[in-house]
């Protein structure tokens, strides 16, 4: 993977362990030993939720190594130095890159 990009490494861990609990306390309320088709349910739910969002943190950390933090040679680098200056200048910046990064931690919304 290249998350190594969006150092999202950490931050994916405590992302799967939220939603693998959430979905064993959601599917398994009384904490019982789960059978096997319980396990499947939650393993297939779990699958197809972070199947989406690794593959978004996939694409963004190619992204940016392919296209933005990845240069040779001076005019590339002033060129690199540039575009990042200009993207954290933008008003809303820090309002997509906190969306992105705190996906599923939101203020109200941990259903745990």
């Amino acid at each position: 993977m290249h998350h190594q990009h969006l150092g999202q490494g950490a931050n994916q861990a405590f992302e799967d362990t939220y939603h693998f609990v959430r979905l064993l306390t959601e599917h398994n309320p009384s904490a019982a030993a789960p059978s096997n088709e319980l396990l499947e349910t939650i393993f297939s739910e779990y699958e197809q939720l972070r199947i989406a969002r690794t593959s978004e943190l996939v694409k963004g950390a190619r992204q940016q190594g392919e296209n933005v933090r990845v240069v040779s040679g001076e005019e590339a680098c002033r060129a690199r130095n540039k575009a990042v200056t200009a993207v954290y200048a933008d008003e809303n910046f820090m309002e997509r890159w906190l969306e992105f990064f705190t996906h599923p931690f939101r203020m109200g919304e941990s259903k745990i």
